[in-house]
């Protein structure tokens, strides 16, 4: 698979669900990550970012990716499924 970069930062990644963002050049592991840091508020304005690190909805994970966080109750679904 073919790796692509963007042309603002040094971020490259490969894989077809990567979303980085081309304004704050943040890397999300898909579609939904990347659309919940794009504020889309009555008071915001539309388009900008959010920073990553205040939603709790995210977790940023060792290769710098941003992910949905995993709930207590998917750990605990994922483990009875691991063993």
């Amino acid at each position: 698979m073919p790796q692509a970069s963007c042309g603002g930062c040094t971020a490259t990644w490969t894989g077809v669900a990567l979303a980085h963002c081309g304004t704050c050049h943040e890397s999300f592991s898909g579609a939904w990550t990347f659309d919940q840091h794009r504020k889309m508020g009555s008071n915001e304005e539309h388009g900008s970012c959010t920073d990553p690190e205040t939603m709790p909805s995210l977790e940023q994970r060792e290769s710098g990716t941003w992910h949905r966080r995993v709930g207590e109750h998917e750990t605990k679904r994922n483990e009875v499924f691991s063993h």
